[in-house]
């Protein structure tokens, strides 16, 4: 009954727009990536409730091109410090909105570059909503210019559907990430928290991406605790992945573990054109 009681004040304070919406943040510079490197974050953002998430966010910032990243939140004060970020411009798909303050903070999925992207944002609501908010999860995409391609980059952030009773529900929201992969034929990063807690969830999403020739960054699993690359885990099983396609994963990649601003540690990598020219 408590549980009940929680989840019911939660969602009569929540609003999810009836079309998909997107906010910009920052000014982005018309320029291209770097072919030869091009260094990307992964990262849910736990709607910027812990502590000490303001410093690691910025200093890791600074360290990269492309950020992609989930359970972004964007108040009163988190706006204006956004925008701020030097370098950096943002697009937030709002999943949903909170009604008792105003202006309305919102909460979605977030991709931030360091170059303008060379179409509108792409911005969509998972097909099912969760079972107990009501709410949806999201993906938000973008193409961006790379020296040495004739192609452009596209870029995904993912959040992938978590609790539903059908399996279905997190089967057709990857054929709405994967779909939008498969209209493109050039270079791809594809991450995010797909919320795989299961391996059924984690086979199926694996297939999907190798269908279209996508490589994972980081390790599949099994995450058993002496295996561990201190990525979040449910049931042995990792939640956030990294995938490409034409692209070259240099061997910094890692998990930066050592982040405690969230519940999910960072990813970073670097990646560089598979094939210029």
């Amino acid at each position: 009954m408590l549980l009940i009681a929680l989840v019911a004040m939660t969602t009569g304070c929540i609003a999810v727009p009836q079309t998909a919406r997107v906010e910009t943040l920052g000014t982005p510079a018309a320029c291209s990536l770097d072919g030869q490197a091009i260094r990307v974050l992964v990262w849910n953002l736990y709607k910027s409730k812990l502590a000490g998430w303001r410093d690691d966010f910025a200093a890791l910032a600074t360290d990269h091109d492309l950020m992609l990243l989930q359970e972004g939140y964007w108040d009163a004060e988190t706006r204006p410090w956004f925008a701020g970020v030097e370098g950096l411009a943002w697009w937030l798909g709002v999943t949903f909105e909170y009604t008792h303050r105003s202006p309305r903070p919102v909460t979605g999925t977030v991709l931030g570059s360091r170059c303008s992207p060379l179409t509108p944002i792409l911005f969509l609501h998972s097909p099912y909503r969760e079972a107990l908010t009501g709410t949806p999860k999201s993906f938000i995409a973008g193409t961006f210019a790379v020296t040495g391609s004739a192609q452009p980059l596209l870029v995904l952030s993912v959040h992938g559907t978590n609790l539903h009773v059908d399996p279905i529900a997190f089967d057709q929201h990857m054929d709405q990430v994967i779909d939008t992969v498969g209209r493109h034929s050039g270079p791809v990063v594809l991450a995010g928290d797909f919320n795989t807690w299961s391996e059924r969830r984690t086979a199926y999403l694996f297939e999907r991406t190798a269908a279209l020739g996508l490589t994972s960054v980081f390790d599949r699993g099994p995450a058993r605790e002496a295996q561990s690359d201190g990525r979040m885990t449910w049931s042995d099983n990792y939640l956030d992945h990294a995938f490409v396609r034409g692209l070259v994963v240099r061997p910094s990649a890692q998990v930066l573990r050592t982040v405690r601003s969230s519940d999910h540690a960072p990813l970073s990598f670097v990646v560089a054109l598979a094939d210029p020219g």
